[in-house]
């Protein structure tokens, strides 16, 4: 792992951290009068690289050092990372709204919304919103921005019509590696996957009503062809909805947990003598 690497995913780390808050916190008597919500901060980063820190050297980890690097100032790049954001912020909406119950408003509501334009302008106009292995949507902070005041979020739920806000962060990951070769230095195929950070707020006391540092979902069925270090970025907008999609599928089944384990108590208290 570079320094500069290693210096990039602490601060990520950190600022996330002090977001969300504690690890795992559900308020669920708050969450269970939820039935409306916004995504208001969201982004993600592509991370799709060998994983084991010893394996960077060879041929195969210098080309994928050049890959990330000519990454940064790529037209190409910029445009697949505007695509992967947009379409990994549908994905979420789709996978909350059915998964939860709750109805999430779509992308083009959010980003119309003068309060969440107005938002954006004053923490992101310098912000290039999608670049390098960053990407987002634009009009929406990203999610280190996330962290508005009580009178904010209550101004921001009046505006928009909904009970919480969401503030999330996908990140994708290698999964899965199958091939042949030494570190970086041969062919492999690659099954990426998603982790995703959340947070929901209802401007109430207290912060997050929900909030996860750490969500993984499965490895994706579709692939991705890594050859002497360089990703095969082909199908890598499809990989990242998919790896987005298996990551809100395991946040989901985790509030189905929580809130199954919250009705069973209730039931046991309700029935107790």
């Amino acid at each position: 792992m570079t320094p500069r690497l290693a210096v990039r995913q602490l601060v990520t780390f950190f600022a996330l951290a002090s977001l969300v808050g504690c690890a795992h916190a559900v308020n669920v008597a708050r969450l269970h009068t939820v039935k409306s919500a916004a995504i208001i901060a969201f982004n993600g980063e592509v991370d799709i690289t060998e994983t084991d820190p010893g394996s960077k050297g060879g041929i195969g980890g210098a080309l994928s050092g050049f890959q990330g690097l000519s990454d940064v100032g790529s037209a190409e790049t910029q445009a697949r990372r505007t695509v992967e954001g947009q379409t990994s912020y549908d994905a979420l909406v789709a996978k909350l709204s059915q998964g939860l119950g709750w109805n999430v408003l779509p992308r083009a509501q959010v980003v119309a919304n003068p309060e969440v334009q107005k938002l954006f302008a004053e923490k992101m106009k310098d912000v290039s919103v999608s670049k390098g292995f960053r990407f987002g949507v634009d009009q929406i902070l990203w999610s280190e921005m996330g962290d508005l005041n009580q009178a904010q979020q209550q101004a921001l739920k009046a505006a928009l019509g909904v009970d919480v806000l969401l503030v999330v962060k996908v990140q994708i990951k290698q999964g899965r590696e199958y091939g042949y070769g030494v570190g970086q230095d041969g062919v492999f195929d690659v099954w990426p996957k998603g982790i995703l950070t959340f947070a929901a707020y209802d401007g109430g006391e207290g912060g997050a009503i929900w909030s996860e540092r750490w969500i993984e979902g499965a490895n994706t069925q579709g692939k991705l062809k890594r050859t002497m270090g360089v990703n095969d970025t082909t199908d890598e907008a499809k990989l990242v909805v998919e790896a987005t999609q298996l990551a809100a599928d395991a946040l989901v089944a985790k509030y189905a947990k929580v809130n199954g384990g919250a009705a069973g108590q209730a039931t046991a208290a309700a029935s107790a003598p």
